[in-house]
């Protein structure tokens, strides 16, 4: 079994996969014509006054059964939007994912430590750290909150951070993910993963089974 814990691309060859939709279109049409699907409004997506209209839809649409989490959200330094606003919005985005008991994919560009703060608020949320490219330490102090780390197309990027970190953390605290890139399907990942971690595809496949079903429950 091939699990994509996060892409942007509905063709993704994935066995289950996670398909991310930006609430800002609003298009409950795409949302019911997916299986398993992620809802959030992205750090990029935030508008001057289209915040509200944003928020309001996703409190209509995360309690749709089909919507496996609230993502990808979260915070991003690189980006004009004031980090304030990021920070409000994000916030606000977390707790409509404790009234709908939904895990929370979490885009994060240079705010990890920001991340490890407002995660004290939220002690029981389980949230996947998304495209993950930090050091071990920082690595650590999120699994150690109850943040899974999610890999995808950097494994292949010996020069990177998530590639380093990825041979050092345990086999129980990651997921994969093909994200919005086109080189890599999902199966590729895997095998890299498999490769680096230096272990069987059918166990490692195991293994992620594993992880997928401790935050999504039984698939």
């Amino acid at each position: 079994m091939y699990i994509d814990v996060h892409t942007h691309k509905k063709g993704s060859s994935a066995d289950i996969k996670i398909i991310n939709i930006q609430v800002m279109s609003g298009n409950t049409d795409t949302i019911n014509g997916q299986q398993h699907i992620s809802l959030g409004l992205h750090p990029w997506s935030i508008k001057n006054n289209q915040e509200s209209k944003a928020l309001e839809n996703l409190t209509n649409q995360l309690a749709m059964p089909n919507v496996f989490a609230l993502g990808e959200v979260g915070l991003d330094r690189s980006i004009n939007t004031p980090f304030e606003t990021q920070k409000k919005i994000f916030a606000q985005q977390l707790d409509l994912a404790n009234k709908f008991s939904k895990p929370v994919i979490i885009h994060s560009v240079r705010s990890y430590s920001d991340l490890l703060e407002i995660k004290k608020n939220y002690p029981q949320q389980l949230w996947i750290i998304h495209d993950f490219n930090g050091n071990l330490q920082i690595a650590n102090q999120l699994i150690a909150c109850l943040c899974t780390l999610s890999f995808g197309a950097k494994l292949f990027q010996t020069n990177s951070k998530a590639y380093k970190v990825f041979l050092s953390i345990p086999d129980d605290h990651f997921l994969l993910e093909t994200d919005d890139q086109a080189k890599y399907d999902i199966q590729n990942i895997y095998q890299q993963a498999a490769k680096l971690k230096n272990i069987p595809l059918d166990v490692l496949q195991q293994s992620l089974k594993s992880n997928f079903e401790k935050i999504f429950g039984a698939v």
